[in-house]
């Protein structure tokens, strides 16, 4: 037990009576303080830690597409194809059909445009505020500490193990 060092609270670290430390085996009321500062490192950087996987966590979620979406962005795929193919003709058919487009008809389908538009929009925006979220994170450890540390999720499974 001689040398062995335990953190403790900080109140206790600060008005710690004799006994404790000796029961605790620290040497001094110095070492004792130094040991209360690295724990409360520790616990920093676990919240720091788990802050920044929250937010990887955050814009990885954000950034799935759920099968609906994909099967959206397929259609709009394939109709942006086939009206490329089918532009010319389609323009010459209908300027010799109806001399003047119809208003209504265009302005039916800006509309659905401007929709879908701004919900990609503010999806991208959050995002990118995510990301942004996750710079500042990062920024903040640095200037604490001095380093950052970019922590990524791994995950462990049985074949790994062994």
């Amino acid at each position: 037990m001689e040398g062995e060092f335990v953190a403790l609270s900080p109140a206790m670290a600060a008005g710690g009576d004799m006994k404790n430390e000796r029961k605790l085996g620290v040497r001094s009321l110095r070492s004792l303080r130094r040991c209360v500062r690295l724990a409360t490192i520790k616990e920093a950087a676990a919240s720091e830690q788990s802050e920044i996987l929250r937010l990887k966590r955050e814009a990885d979620a954000l950034m799935k597409r759920t099968p609906e979406e994909e099967a959206e962005v397929q259609r709009l795929m394939m109709r942006k194809h086939k009206r490329e193919s089918d532009a010319f003709m389609n323009r010459t058919t209908s300027t010799e059909e109806e001399p003047q487009p119809q208003p209504a008809a265009g302005n039916k389908r800006r509309k659905e445009l401007r929709e879908e538009l701004s919900e990609l929009y503010y999806k991208r925006k959050a995002i990118a505020e995510n990301m942004l979220e996750q710079e500042r994170a990062l920024i903040r450890q640095l200037r604490n500490k001095g380093y950052a540390e970019d922590y990524t999720e791994v995950e462990v499974t049985d074949d790994e193990d062994n």
